[in-house]
């Protein structure tokens, strides 16, 4: 992607010099990085569907999602596209719709994200109380760089590149569907999200060689990246993450609260407390939930000695679940009961 954009860019850094900072170099440049990051976040999503690893059968909140996210791209990608061509009009235009959509991002995107976490659907290789607030987290620091793009609308050097900024920081999904995300926990997360960190470092080189010296708005995109991320990592595992977490999947039906008892726990339903402990480490942390126990047994207790490591934290669930009717499994202490 490096070599692509900047051979790319090559032709117009001539012109880019000549015409100053808002130049066609600089269009073409914004143009062709927007139009590469668009290309790998789709093609990981592509690539995720090639090889079976998902389908169309989500829940409607999830194609939802879908359509407004991908759309967003698209209207990044066209805009990118009418600037560098001329069509100033209609790119102005189609940035108040880009508003209104940036509103409906807010609400599914978080969305999504609970609904992933109450159904247990978070994917194994990230914890679920991370999970949740760094989706967020990071998801409000894009929309921050928007604003500020938006603020800054009538800035041409500053505009183009907070934008890119923003979709930087929602490069995450399109790596991870790309990366070995397995082999990378339990920092999964930080790592898809933050390899995207590469574009920003594009655009300081490309900066470094037609300008003399690298646009700050790169630092901001940088320093915002990082930040969200060290925050969510730092909230998630905090009193506070935890009461977040609580609050957040305590709507799962027939679910009860940890240590009020449950004679019969048998199916996946929910977690009460979901913290790191050294010393045991799970094959499967995003589902350890499904690791059940008896009475007020914490679920943690029915980790096998067998999976436990003095070398990385674990991910350990307290929970209790009511069902129907009894189920001879929960008779027995420390079962995997399979959804």
């Amino acid at each position: 992607m490096t070599d692509a954009i900047l051979s790319a860019d090559a032709h117009g850094t001539e012109a880019g010099r000549s015409a100053g900072p808002a130049g066609r170099g600089d269009l073409s440049f914004f143009r062709t990085t927007i139009t590469a990051m668009a290309v790998v976040l789709v093609g990981g999503f592509v690539l995720q569907l090639a090889m079976a690893r998902s389908s169309f059968g989500a829940p409607l909140v999830v194609h939802l999602h879908a359509v407004v996210f991908m759309g967003w791209v698209a209207i990044l990608v066209t805009q990118a596209w009418l600037a560098a061509g001329g069509g100033v009009k209609l790119h102005r235009t189609l940035g108040a719709v880009a508003v209104i959509w940036l509103l409906a991002m807010l609400v599914l995107g978080p969305l999504v994200t609970l609904e992933a976490a109450r159904t247990g659907r978070v994917p194994f290789f990230f914890q679920p109380q991370h999970f949740i607030l760094a989706n967020t987290i990071t998801l409000l620091g894009a929309v921050g760089l928007v604003v500020a793009a938006l603020v800054l609308r009538k800035n041409r050097d500053w505009h183009p590149r907070l934008q890119i900024g923003a979709f930087t920081l929602l490069m995450g999904p399109g790596f991870g569907r790309i990366l070995p995300m397995p082999f990378l926990k339990p920092y999964a997360f930080e790592i898809a999200t933050g390899v995207a960190v590469i574009v920003p470092l594009i655009g300081m080189v490309r900066d470094w060689r037609v300008r003399g010296r690298p646009h700050p708005a790169w630092l901001w995109t940088i320093a915002v990246l990082v930040g969200t991320l060290a925050l969510a990592r730092v909230l998630a595992f905090s009193p506070v993450g935890a009461a977040i977490f609580a609050a957040s999947i305590r709507t799962r039906p027939n679910c009860i609260p940890a240590g009020q008892g449950a004679s019969h726990p048998s199916l996946f339903c929910g977690m009460e407390e979901y913290r790191p402990r050294w010393g045991v480490r799970t094959s499967n942390p995003g589902r350890v939930a499904r690791r059940l126990s008896v009475g007020s047994t914490p679920a943690s207790s029915a980790i096998p000695r067998s999976e436990s490591s003095h070398h990385e934290p674990s991910w350990t669930a307290t929970l209790h679940c009511r069902t129907g009717a009894p189920s001879p499994l929960g008779a027995a202490r420390g079962v995997n009961v399979s959804r």
